[in-house]
């Protein structure tokens, strides 16, 4: 039988802190959810593992790589504006 988390227990096994569940889940982040009731969030556990594996990287230059190129581009334009700003 598959293993379901509340919205603590998933905070908790992630280290987040009380709460960042919903701002996650708002911001369309994070692992699938299940919503059961109109109050009830669970997260099956073996989704939440998933999610996590496929967030590893063995480098930061693997990390920018596996981003969409408009997030890369928008970080890059960030960087150079934070750049400029401090000249």
């Amino acid at each position: 039988m598959e293993e379901y988390l509340t919205s603590a227990e998933y905070e908790k096994l992630r280290g987040l802190a009380p709460g960042s569940a919903r701002a996650e889940r708002a911001r369309g982040g994070g692992p699938r959810y299940y919503k059961p009731t109109a109050r009830k969030i669970l997260y099956k556990k073996s989704d939440v593992l998933a999610w996590i594996e496929r967030r590893s990287f063995t480098s930061t230059a693997e990390e920018l790589a596996a981003l969409p190129p408009e997030v890369r581009e928008a970080r890059r334009v960030k960087k150079a504006e934070r750049a400029g700003a401090a000249a």
